[in-house]
């Protein structure tokens, strides 16, 4: 999706259809062991 992400700001989202996919999706991307944070800094080289 992030080809229709324009900035930080206005950005594309997913959002999943029931409480129990968003489990389900965010053990696939393992969302609790995942720090993120070093990915967007270096993608925008802050």
């Amino acid at each position: 999706r992030r080809e229709f992400g324009q900035t930080i700001m206005i950005n594309a989202a997913h959002a999943s259809d029931s409480i129990e996919n968003a489990k389900r999706e965010m053990a696939i991307i393992q969302v609790e062991e995942n720090n993120f944070k070093p990915l967007i800094e270096n993608f925008y080289r802050r």
